[in-house]
């Protein structure tokens, strides 16, 4: 893992916040302790909440050419863009970017599109919806990891491709060139592996949730289908896991044990 190395430019963030992983958490607890709001791309301050989120999600390869050379006062780009996105930035970067159990993250995901857009449509029907199924559920977390400047979606939620192993081979090993890798069940190790990396220091660790408890959980049928229908997600995880269990056991630190309640992170 690269530090910071006072004697040198001070490295920017580059942070690959998928959705529903705890990346929303993440960004909270940097403009609680790090941070200020214009060191925290995309700053958009006179913007209204549509285009804000919009310029969070959209392809950056679109824009690259206005990307300046010097990021000053920019310390940490965090959005909803590919991995790969980074090359088109400045050095020296430090990458990171939380991953979650693919099922877990589907889940999640239906149950946010079910409390804030369609309180009366079962689950079953929302993942049967082509467009939440293609742009925000198949494969996304690989997807973030493979898609790079030859793709001309609109953004990462936008479905490109179909799988096969050589793309999921390419996906696992552009994740293990990251520099931090975290797993939203392990998130005070990720957030502790930041501190470590940047030299930030926290002044509380905390992994929001905001389903309510009255909300019906997922059937287990459903996240069976899920498994099945999101095979090269879930087998891009699994590689991720044995990555993140590797480098814990390498740095000779403990390993949290949280499991999932089932919450909605953010």
């Amino acid at each position: 893992m690269r530090g910071v190395d006072p004697s040198e430019r001070q490295p920017v963030g580059w942070f690959c916040h998928v959705m529903k992983t705890g990346g929303t958490s993440l960004r909270g607890m940097l403009l609680e302790s790090v941070l200020q709001p214009h060191e925290l791309a995309p700053y958009m301050p006179d913007a209204d909440e549509q285009a804000r989120l919009v310029f969070h999600v959209i392809n950056p390869y679109r824009f690259k050419d206005k990307i300046p050379r010097d990021l000053a006062p920019i310390r940490v780009i965090a959005a909803h863009y590919p991995f790969l996105a980074y090359q088109i930035h400045p050095p020296p970067l430090i990458t990171f970017s939380l991953l979650r159990d693919p099922v877990d993250r589907a889940a999640s995901h239906l149950r946010h599109i079910q409390r804030d857009d369609h309180p009366n449509r079962p689950f079953e029907e929302l993942y049967e919806d082509k467009q939440i199924f293609d742009d925000y559920l198949y494969n996304l977390q690989a997807r973030a990891f493979v898609f790079d400047e030859s793709d001309d979606a609109p953004s990462l939620m936008n479905r490109t491709f179909d799988w096969d192993e050589e793309r999921l081979k390419r996906a696992q090993e552009n994740l293990e060139s990251l520099d931090v890798l975290g797993l939203t069940r392990e998130f005070p190790t990720f957030a502790h592996d930041l501190e470590r990396a940047f030299g930030w220091k926290f002044k509380r660790v905390v992994h929001w949730h905001d389903a309510p408890r009255e909300q019906a959980a997922v059937p287990d049928s459903l996240r069976k289908r899920m498994r099945n229908d999101l095979e090269y997600d879930v087998r891009f995880f699994e590689h991720a896991t044995r990555v993140f269990e590797a480098r814990q056991k390498a740095a000779n630190r403990t390993v949290f044990d949280l499991s999932p309640d089932g919450g909605a992170a953010r």
